[in-house]
């Protein structure tokens, strides 16, 4: 009995060696595959113009060049496309940044601000101040707490 499970896990092992020897030769060929397609996207990449070469982190912009390219104020008026669905916007890493395509899209069709301005509004009168109501005077100590010795 010994000698036949010996025998039977020398078989599966030398199994299980062969069926990991073969995922390693399957991850040389991906390897050699990726390794391939890499070199071919730089070698296109470097036979672009300048002009295309950005990458898609330079393509968009923080709320505050968003602001500036569209004219407007980034805390209010900004926030208010941004809110209302106007412009729309992306979170890469922890942080909100607008496509310079979608701020360009937005400026093409003629917004640059979020609602038309404001009417006049006639200014309100001023308040009438209030009176400050004086505090009654606390009633004196009575003799017998004046006496007291502490």
């Amino acid at each position: 009995m010994p000698g036949r499970e010996r025998g039977a896990v020398s078989s599966s092992r030398s199994a299980l060696l062969s069926a990991i020897e073969g995922i390693h030769e399957d991850l040389r060929a991906i390897n050699a595959t990726l390794t391939t397609i890499a070199s071919e996207l730089t070698r296109e990449r470097e036979t672009r113009p300048a002009s295309q070469r950005t990458t898609f982190n330079a393509q968009l912009l923080s709320l505050r060049e968003a602001a500036r390219r569209l004219g407007v104020d980034r805390n209010t008026t900004l926030a208010k496309l941004i809110r209302t669905g106007q412009l729309r916007t992306v979170e890469t890493s922890g942080r909100i940044r607008i496509s310079a395509a979608e701020v360009e899209r937005f400026a093409k069709a003629g917004g640059t601000s979020a609602t038309p301005p404001p009417a006049p509004v006639a200014p309100t009168p001023p308040r009438a101040r209030k009176t400050r109501q004086r505090r009654r005077p606390r009633p004196a100590a009575s003799p017998d707490i004046r006496d007291l010795d502490f």
